[in-house]
């Protein structure tokens, strides 16, 4: 299955970072599979990787579209209406990302944000590998556990 991460820099980044990009791809790929070649689009403020990319998957720059949908005529569009369908969206902007999910969240969204970057991704691990680090919130825990979020003091702002 493909999977799909986005980064935000909140200051534009001096070096290239694609090839960090690869190591991740490389690094969440198992050992009995070989994977499509991934699709990684970077620009000054923006990086997008896709691993396992298919032909369903439409793309355009940072925008990523994974799923199913009526219409895909105002995808990428900024505060467009979110289609009908069973998706994951991702929608870069100059200053602006929006990131959603189907009604039924058929796939799931993590995200993680701080003072230097924004990121949301369909896989966990693809985070943590990029950070390259994890730090357990024992407070979220039981939040998390029981209702699926991190909690009222935990939201993203």
């Amino acid at each position: 299955m493909a999977k799909a991460i986005t980064i935000c820099f909140k200051n534009p980044i001096k070096q290239s970072i694609s090839s960090l990009a690869m190591k991740v791809a490389k690094r969440i790929e198992p050992n009995n599979v070989h994977a499509q070649q991934p699709y990684i689009f970077e620009n000054e403020n923006t990086i997008t990787l896709i691993y396992n990319p298919t032909s369903t998957i439409i793309r355009k720059d940072a925008n990523v579209f994974l799923g199913t949908c009526k219409s895909t005529n105002d995808l990428f569009e900024q505060n467009a209406p979110l289609p009908n369908g069973s998706y994951v969206l991702f929608r870069v902007g100059n200053k602006t990302v929006e990131i959603a999910s189907d009604y039924a969240a058929s796939r799931t969204l993590w995200y993680y944000n701080d003072s230097k970057l924004f990121m949301a991704s369909t896989s966990q691990r693809m985070i943590v590998s990029f950070l390259g680090d994890f730090q357990l919130n024992k407070k979220a825990c039981s939040w998390f556990l029981c209702t699926g979020t991190l909690g009222p003091r935990f939201i993203l702002g």
